[in-house]
């Protein structure tokens, strides 16, 4: 999977056990007053606007999100499909066909949809806030004696110190604030009648939002619950959160000595004015919404209910816990086993991390030599990469003239994969170094190379020798051959050919996916078995209703099963089926009639029939000569 949507489902993981965590604490905590819980959801929200900060970090432990993926050989008939390591070649590309919508990734699907709801929601609040100001600007100033002194009282004894603009208008039927700098409290037009009782609740209930700082924080929780719009669980955070902030204003009229009854029969005629007028679609802190009346009208007549505020205790206790989440999901973080396994076994060289991770949408080469190649390669590499530096790559011992042409049709591919199939259909290997990747030939049989490999945690303890343990491994080592262990024994490094090179390969590999190495001469555990690579299980899939050949070619017969591969593949992509021109057996013709089969017994039959055996790769299946049993 790719690594940023192990980042998303980590983020969507986490903020919804937040959220379940304070739904929890507020279970259990029932005394909590309308303010408390105020605290609780703020301190909740605080998390999670610095929630994707903590991926920056480094984590100490980390959960496996979903098994680690390796190539399983397909089940046997003839012949096995087995796994490989060798790089190897691709047949004739297939013409492009016109598509509707253009060629992503997953990962790029899912961030434009993530991007498109993101932006749909920020822009109902812009509108919102349009809608605030052209009501501002239809409203007029009040002058009533009477409302102005009741409202300098109200606000002193709350302690509001800030400038109110209290404003009137005959288009709203319920008292309105909204506004955190220069906070509006908008009345109605007809609260010139009402008596002193009646509109000092409204004030109140009003200067409440503005005292708690209400109309900051529903912005806050806005641009929050944008960005985390796929995730329910933080939509309704927000709803219980309004709902509180509804409950604390509505504390602070009943301590004040207001009676009840009177309030809630006030609250119930409010909100009826609201729905009567079709409900308020501007983003502004109403008295009374009808979504919201029924929990507050009984919290209103509960007399046993805790009406206390805010204590200094109390927001320091909401703070310290709010910094222990953060700190307790920046040490734990979601990842894929086979991403954990990727970064054990993969070389130090930071090109050969950044390769694997650029992920191509497309590679298609035709009769295309490897200067050309490797020239598009590396604007891609650069195209691609974060720090748009690339890989750097480099011919060594360049032949443009007498070089063979490559044919390539990959999607959705690795750039490591890529770069490994174009220097195999041109003879060549990738050597990745510390300030650059290297298309180096072919290295003769004999001739000896050096790779360096990073084992596993605990490894090293019970590798004493390393080419000890390795010959006991079955590498051979012959001439100037060698084997250590540097790097304080987290790293090995071994100088053999390239065959026993890819002995050790597959032996480390080994070695990580079982976690443990044992010492010298003793077996290296097995790895669990794995489920079916999704090229396996796709080729499966795939149901080929005649497969009818006549005295066909190698290629001739490799070409039409990749064509109905992509015709009958539900996504029209079909599956990459690769050899080397050199393993083409000469001279011989496949006769074949086959019914309703599946891609991959078509494949094994057709490869059977030619001498031949199927590898499963992670991005292709190989054809290549049968190796002695």
């Amino acid at each position: 999977m790719n690594p940023l949507l192990f980042h998303v489902v980590d983020l969507l993981a986490k903020s919804a056990g937040i959220v379940l965590l304070a739904f929890a604490t507020l279970s259990l905590w029932r005394s909590a007053s309308a303010a408390q819980r105020c605290a609780v959801w703020l301190a909740a929200f605080f998390v999670l606007l610095l929630l994707p900060v903590t991926l920056l970090w480094q984590p100490q432990w980390s959960i496996a999100l979903m098994p680690s993926v390796r190539e399983v050989p397909l089940p046997a008939l003839n012949g096995a499909i087995t796994q490989s390591a060798s790089n190897l070649t691709v047949q004739a590309a297939q013409p492009e066909t016109q598509r509707w919508l253009p060629s992503l990734s997953m990962a790029q699907w899912l961030a434009l949809v993530w991007l498109t709801g993101l932006v749909c929601l920020l822009a109902h609040r812009m509108v919102g806030s349009l809608q605030l100001r052209r009501l501002r600007s239809q409203s007029h100033p009040v002058q009533d004696e009477r409302t102005l002194a009741l409202t300098a009282r109200v606000a002193a004894d709350l302690g509001v110190e800030r400038g109110i603009s209290l404003r009137m208008a005959s288009s709203v039927s319920v008292p309105l604030t909204w506004g955190w700098i220069k906070p509006v409290l908008l009345l109605p037009t007809e609260a010139l009648a009402w008596d002193e009782a009646h509109l000092e609740a409204a004030l109140r209930h009003e200067m409440g939002h503005i005292r708690h700082c209400d109309a900051m924080t529903r912005l806050i929780t806005c641009f929050i619950t944008a960005a985390y719009w796929p995730n329910v669980f933080v939509w309704l955070a927000a709803k219980a959160w309004r709902t509180v902030q509804e409950q604390a204003a509505d504390d602070l009229v009943i301590r004040s000595g207001a009676v009840a009854e009177n309030y809630a029969l006030q609250l119930l005629e409010a909100a009826r004015s609201v729905q009567a007028a079709g409900g308020l679609r501007a983003p502004a802190m109403a008295m009374a919404q009808p979504s919201t009346l029924e929990t507050r009208l009984s919290a209103i007549m509960d007399d046993s209910r805790n009406r206390s505020s805010y204590s200094m205790r109390g927001a320091l206790t909401g703070l310290a816990t709010a910094f222990a989440v953060l700190v307790l999901c920046a040490t734990a973080q979601l990842r894929g086993a086979d991403e954990k396994t990727a970064q054990a076994t993969t070389h130090s060289s930071k090109l050969r991390d950044k390769a694997r991770e650029i992920i191509l949408t497309k590679v298609k080469f035709s009769d295309t030599t490897l200067l050309q190649a490797v020239e598009y390669l590396q604007a891609k590499s650069i195209e691609l990469d974060p720090e748009h530096k690339g890989l750097n790559l480099v011919i060594e011992k360049p032949d443009y003239e007498k070089g063979p042409r490559i044919t390539l049709d990959l999607t959705n591919i690795p750039l490591y994969e890529a770069l490994s199939y174009v220097a195999s259909l041109s003879n060549r290997v990738v050597r990745y170094e510390a300030l650059a990747t290297v298309i180096a030939p072919m290295p003769a049989p004999g001739e000896m190379v050096t790779r360096s490999y990073k084992l596993p945690a605990g490894a090293a303890a019970k590798v004493d020798n390393a080419r000890k343990w390795l010959d006991g491994k079955g590498v051979v080592f012959e001439g100037a051959a060698s084997a250590a262990l540097v790097a304080n024994g987290t790293q090995l490094v071994v100088k053999n050919t390239q065959a026993q090179q890819r002995v050790v390969e597959d032996l480390i590999s080994t070695l990580v996916a079982g976690d443990a190495g044992g010492p010298p001469g003793t077996a290296v555990p097995a790895a669990p078995a794995a489920p079916k690579s999704p090229l396996i299980v796709k080729a499966e899939s795939i149901v080929i209703p005649t497969v009818q050949f006549r005295s066909a070619t190698v290629p001739e017969a490799l070409e039409f099963l990749r064509a109905k591969a992509r015709e009958f593949d539900p996504d029209k992509k079909g599956v990459s089926i690769l050899i080397r021109e050199s393993d083409v057996p000469p001279n011989v013709n496949i006769s074949l009639d086959l019914k309703t089969v599946p891609l991959t017994d078509a494949l094994r039959y057709t490869a059977e029939l030619a001498g031949l055996e199927v590898t499963a790769e992670s991005y292709a299946f190989i054809l290549k000569p049968k190796t002695a049993k």
